[in-house]
């Protein structure tokens, strides 16, 4: 009978944690992304308490807090920066719940430092392009025209997953009638207006966000603008635009409103822009001996705050399973005990409330997962750390 070897899609925040946990549960995996070198996609985005749990669990805690920043409130504010309300985000009940916020640069080097010291091999340029399973090995198939074979395969590449194309071909990417446009600025060039929390300005259907997003002074704020629209705007005049030509049009849409906005604006050096795409729920995780995690599975509207802290659940209970479980119970376990949860979360971003953003018994420590199915996930912790 083979060795027990997982093939791991996808390099990024579910990937290589994946491959860090299988490790540490005594699995052997690799690791494939498509990318042909380590690429910083995306900006920043908020690690909520369930998700510091996992990362405790990995023993990063300590260096996610040194490069990411407390959020422990939301501030909404008029075009004019008149501020209209304000929400707490410290869960004065049941302890202290702040939401950490980074960017994916650097929780994706501290990830892959940890990897490193793991022993976690991670292949670059590697493009997934087909996969081809029997009853007993599954193997993928790249673009650069070699091929792996392992005895499980886990889907972790992101929401417009080619794992997921693969087993469920059924399943179409939906325009989900906005795109988002971000950037990281410092906060010398915020013209004074240093924010502790998240500060969000708002009119009509035009909207703006800030956090900040490391305890330093340099490329320390976040910001994402959301442009709502019927019809998808095209690549050509979204995507394929470059910083400066983004920079001008966000002037023009946001020339009548207060500093920050038009200095935060000007001074970035790099902005993103991306149609957000989404899918239907899956009836299945899971197809024979592949599986899918994270966004590939259930791409967390970024409404939520939770697709990293889910993405980090999904790596540390799934490994915890198959170290318990021939690959068949495993796969079951993980979608019975993890589907409740998800599809309550995913409810939050279907409710147009403020509140939808901070249950809080949502977004504590991920011991509630399997809702008395499973003891805890946090039970795992002794098995990871040892």
């Amino acid at each position: 009978m083979r060795e027990k070897h997982v093939l791991i899609i996808g390099g990024g925040i579910a990937g290589v944690a994946m491959g860090i946990f299988l490790k540490k549960q005594g699995i052997s995996s690799s690791v494939y992304e498509s990318y042909p070198i380590k690429k910083d996609a995306g900006a920043a985005f908020g690690i909520s308490p369930n998700g510091m749990d996992v990362l405790e669990a990995l023993g990063l805690k300590q260096e996610v807090l040194r490069n990411s920043w407390s959020i422990k409130n939301v501030e909404m504010h008029n075009m004019y920066g008149t501020v209209m309300s304000t929400i707490n985000l410290v869960d004065e009940d049941n302890n202290y719940y702040p939401m950490q916020y980074m960017t994916r640069s650097n929780l994706m080097s501290i990830l892959l430092e940890k990897a490193q010291d793991e022993g976690v091999c991670i292949h670059y340029g590697k493009k997934l392009i087909n996969l081809h399973q029997d009853e007993t090995l599954v193997t993928a198939f790249f673009e650069d025209g070699t091929q792996e074979t392992g005895t499980e395969l886990i889907g972790a590449d992101g929401i417009h997953s080619k794992t997921r194309q693969n087993i469920f071909n059924q399943c179409s990417m939906v325009y989900a009638g906005y795109s988002i446009i971000q950037g990281i600025v410092s906060s010398k060039d915020l013209c004074g207006k240093d924010n502790e929390g998240f500060v969000g300005y708002a009119k009509g259907n035009n909207s703006m966000m800030i956090a900040r997003c490391h305890s330093g002074d340099i490329e320390n704020y976040h910001w994402l603008c959301f442009v709502f629209s019927d019809r998808k705007i095209s690549s050509k005049e979204l995507e394929q635009k470059t910083s400066e030509e983004l920079r001008i049009e966000l002037l023009k849409l946001f020339k009548d409103w207060s500093d920050p906005i038009p200095s935060m604006i000007e001074n970035s050096s790099q902005i993103h822009a991306r149609s957000r795409f989404e899918f239907k729920s899956l009836e299945n995780w899971s197809e024979n001996r592949v599986v899918l995690i994270g966004d590939a599975l259930h791409g967390i509207s970024p409404i939520t705050g939770q697709g990293v802290s889910l993405a980090l659940e999904d790596a540390m209970y799934l490994s915890k399973l198959m170290s318990e479980h021939d690959y068949k119970n495993a796969y079951y376990y993980f979608e019975f005990d993890r589907k409740p949860r998800v599809q309550k979360i995913k409810k939050m971003a279907e409710i147009e409330n403020e509140s939808m953003f901070f249950d809080f018994d949502l977004y504590k420590n991920p011991t509630n997962v399997a809702e008395g199915t499973v003891s805890t996930i946090l039970d795992s912790k002794e098995t990871v750390n040892k």
